[in-house]
């Protein structure tokens, strides 16, 4: 995983949750372990939509992309 996206995602995180976190780590679970609610999740999604430039395909399932920090990752590495 690029340490690069990886820095990028956890800063769209942190953007849409309006706070830090000190403990993120690939693994991390957004809904579970980063306690990230409907609005924030969908504030992330735009977040990253202007980081990277793209916008999300609506017919993918979006529960598999956002389910941990690394799912994320991975599917902005393979875009």
């Amino acid at each position: 995983m690029s340490e690069e996206i990886y820095k990028k995602v956890v800063r769209c995180i942190e953007d849409a949750c309006e706070r830090e976190f000190a403990d993120i780590t690939p693994s991390s679970r957004l809904r579970e372990d980063l306690q990230m609610d409907s609005l924030q999740m969908v504030l992330f999604q735009v977040r990253l939509e202007d980081e990277f430039l793209f916008s999300f395909d609506p017919m993918e399932e979006m529960e598999k992309i956002f389910f941990c920090v690394e799912s994320v990752c991975r599917y902005l590495e393979n875009r």
